[in-house]
C-alpha cells in the first residue's frame, strides 16, 4: 500500500516539476499582455493657460484648461496578438464651457510590444489614411528599456523620438522618465483669418495662415508593466502668416496629470505588476518546490513501515537443533532426585486402636 502511494506522489511530483517551466515560459507570456477589455479615464490640468475663444473671437489668457482622455478597448475587434482601443480627447475651459480641442482616435497595437499596427479600422479623427507607427499608449509589457523609443503623436500624426531621461519615484513606484520634443511643425492652413487678429492692419482683410504646433511631453512609465502613470505636456499652437509678419496664439498650456488620475494609474499598474510577478516568479518557484517535495516524499515513503520500521511478528523457531525430551504430557522430565512422600493420609472412617 505504501509503495503504491509513493508511486502516486512521485507521479504528482514529476507533474509539478514539468509545470514550473510551462508556467514561466508559456502561461506568463499569455498573461503578460495588454487587455482587450479596457476602460480608463485620465485628466490633465493646465493653470495660467491661454487660447483663442472662437465665440468672441478673442484670446483668453490666464485661464485653467482641463484635458480629459477616455480610452476603451474593443474586445470584438481584438485577438490574442492585437488589441484595438478607441480614444477620445477633449480640452476645454471649465469657466466658459468652450472647447479648445476635440480629437478622436482608433488604434491597434501588439499586446506585448506595444507597437502600433495599421489594421482593424485604425484612424486619427476618422482619417484611416494616417499610418500610425511606433508606440501608441502602452509601452513594452514588463520589458521597458532605458533607451529611445519612437512614440506616435496624434496632433502631428506621426511618430517622434522619446528619449530616456532618468529614474524617478512616482506614487511609490520607481519609474523611467522619458521626454519627447516636437519642433515647430505645420499642421494645416486656415484660409482666412482677420488681419487684426494676427496683429496686422485690419485693412488687409482676411489672410491665410499656417497652424504651427510644437510640444514637449514628459512621461513617467512603470517598467514592470509599461503603463504610463503620469504625464506632462507643454504645448503651443499658433497661426502664422507665410511671411511671418502676422501671428495669433491658438493655445498655450502646460498640462499635468491631476493627483486623482495619477493615483488611479498607479493603482492600475500595481495590480498588473502583482499579476505579472505571480505568474512569472511565484507560481513557477512554488510549483518547483512542491514538485521536489512530492518526489522526495514518494521516494522515502516505502522505506517507512508501521511501528517505526520494526517487525512485531514473533521470530520463527530455529530448525535442525537437537530434539527435546518430552514427558508423558509433552513436557521435559525433571532432573534430580524425586522428593520423598510423607505417610499416607489416615482414612477418616478408620477406628482408633
Amino acid at each position: 500500500m505504501r509503495r503504491r502511494a509513493g508511486l502516486i506522489l512521485i507521479g504528482l511530483g514529476a507533474f509539478f516539476l514539468s509545470l514550473a517551466p510551462m508556467v514561466k515560459f508559456y502561461v506568463a507570456q499569455q498573461v503578460m499582455a495588454a487587455p482587450t477589455d479596457f476602460w480608463q479615464k485620465t485628466t490633465l490640468r493646465a493653470e495660467g493657460a491661454s487660447y483663442l475663444d472662437l465665440t468672441g473671437p478673442k484670446v483668453r489668457k490666464n485661464v485653467t484648461l482641463v484635458l480629459t482622455n477616455t480610452t476603451r478597448g474593443d474586445p470584438q475587434a481584438s485577438d490574442g496578438k492585437t488589441a484595438v482601443w478607441d480614444s477620445f480627447t477633449s480640452m476645454l475651459d471649465p469657466s466658459s464651457g468652450s472647447d479648445v480641442t476635440v480629437q478622436g482616435r482608433r488604434f491597434a497595437f501588439d499586446r506585448r510590444s506595444g507597437q502600433l499596427v495599421n489594421c482593424c479600422g485604425a484612424a486619427v479623427d476618422q482619417d484611416t489614411t494616417v499610418k500610425q507607427t511606433g508606440l501608441g499608449l502602452l509601452w513594452p509589457i514588463g520589458n521597458v528599456q532605458k533607451r529611445t523609443y519612437s512614440y506616435f503623436d496624434q496632433n502631428t500624426r506621426r511618430a517622434w523620438p522619446m528619449t530616456f531621461d532618468g529614474e524617478e519615484k512616482v506614487g511609490g513606484i520607481s519609474t523611467y522618465r522619458f521626454i519627447q520634443t516636437i519642433p515647430e511643425t505645420r499642421l494645416s492652413t486656415i484660409p482666412g483669418i482677420p488681419a487684426n487678429l494676427l496683429g496686422l492692419d485690419k485693412k488687409k482683410g482676411n489672410l491665410a495662415a499656417d497652424v504651427i504646433f510644437q510640444a514637449t511631453t514628459t512621461m513617467w512609465v512603470d517598467p514592470r508593466t509599461g503603463v504610463p502613470v503620469s504625464q506632462e505636456e507643454n504645448i503651443r499652437s499658433t497661426a502664422r502668416t507665410r511671411d511671418g509678419a502676422g501671428q495669433l496664439t491658438l493655445s498655450t498650456a502646460d498640462l499635468k496629470t491631476v493627483p486623482e488620475s495619477q493615483a488611479a494609474l498607479v493603482k492600475l499598474s500595481n495590480g498588473y505588476a502583482w499579476k505579472f510577478v505571480t505568474v512569472q516568479q511565484w507560481l513557477p518557484v512554488g510549483s518547483l518546490v512542491f514538485g521536489l517535495f512530492l518526489l522526495a516524499t514518494g521516494a522515502l515513503l516505502p522505506l517507512f513501515e508501521s511501528g517505526g520500521g520494526r517487525d512485531k511478528r514473533p521470530a520463527p523457531r530455529p530448525r535442525g537443533g537437537p530434539a527435546r525430551a518430552k514427558g508423558s504430557r509433552g513436557q521435559a522430565p525433571r532432573s534430580g532426585p524425586r522428593p520423598e512422600r510423607g505417610p499416607p493420609a489416615r482414612d477418616r472412617y478408620s477406628t482408633r486402636s
